[in-house]
């Protein structure tokens, strides 16, 4: 709730948990501020570009990108399948989201100096891995998009 409470507007997505996103849009509003939540599989390319545009969108716009798709099983391990493995270890969504969300993500953002990459690259830097990671800005802004897998907590910057 942070970026909400220091006046960001937040984005966030969801695979199933639709009524825990809607909960934390629902705690973001009543903080005055504008909140969004959108459906998007982290395992789709296409959904991931869809919800960073919606967001952007919304928003007029993102100064913030906050990527953290993954996958979590949940239960004990003589309970965890091959196929759950197989899951926790899909590059695609790991790697690949993270990658497209944060392409997508950079071409709503603008280009005036202040963005950062990891390392403190300007977002300019092609040098890999600076592209693979989470945007950051070097001052606070007002809109903010998360990338989650279920969305049942927030994890943004403002």
């Amino acid at each position: 709730m942070l970026p909400a409470e220091e006046g960001a507007e937040v984005a966030l997505t969801y695979v199933h948990s639709k009524d825990k996103a809607d909960d934390v849009v629902r705690r973001i509003e009543s903080l005055n501020r504008q909140a969004l939540a959108i459906q998007a599989d982290a395992e789709d390319p296409g959904a991931v570009v869809a919800a960073v545009d919606a967001a952007a969108s919304a928003f007029s716009g993102l100064n913030v990108l906050v990527n953290n798709a993954g996958i979590m099983v949940t239960g004990t391990i003589d309970q965890v399948s091959v196929s759950d493995v197989d899951r926790l270890l899909a590059v695609h969504v790991h790697v690949r989201a993270v990658i497209v969300a944060t392409q997508a993500a950079l071409r709503h953002m603008p280009d005036d100096g202040h963005r950062h990459e990891p390392g403190r690259r300007s977002r300019r830097s092609r040098t890999w891995p600076a592209t693979a990671g989470a945007t950051s800005p070097a001052r606070p802004s007002p809109s903010t998009a998360a990338s989650t897998p279920e969305a049942p907590e927030v994890q943004l910057a403002g």
